[in-house]
């Protein structure tokens, strides 16, 4: 009879035991679950910005699609506009400033950039 108190003394601090284990068991799962939202969000903050590029570069395609179909329409593209095309090329102007600056389209641009190279190659 003098150790009947050691049974439930055992009992309480396997209880206790148990309720620390279970503790420490969800808050590393919070820290776990924490750390995944925070690369979630990092990894959607970077797909946005990836998708905001491309939509931005199907725009700029989409644009240039209709002002070479504007200039071949309109007969723009002549060959004094072309000229001054490969003038302005020539001067060192990159062929996005001389299509901005020319009012041709930046994809036929660097093609009437890239023609005179393929030429003397041959």
């Amino acid at each position: 009879m003098k150790f009947d108190w050691v049974a439930p003394a055992i009992a309480g601090v396997a209880l206790l035991l148990t309720v620390l284990a279970q503790w420490r068991h969800r808050s590393h799962r919070a820290r776990e679950a924490a750390a995944m939202r925070e690369a979630i969000d990092r990894h959607q903050g970077a797909c946005c910005e990836r998708f905001d590029g491309l939509r931005r570069s199907h725009e700029d395609l989409e644009t240039s699609l209709r002002n070479t179909r504007d200039t071949l329409r309109d007969g723009r593209l002549n060959r004094s506009t072309r000229a001054a095309a490969l003038q302005l090329l020539r001067s060192g102007m990159s062929p996005d400033a001389a299509a901005a600056e020319s009012g041709i389209a930046k994809r036929e641009m660097r093609l009437l950039a890239k023609v005179p190279g393929l030429l003397s190659a041959n």
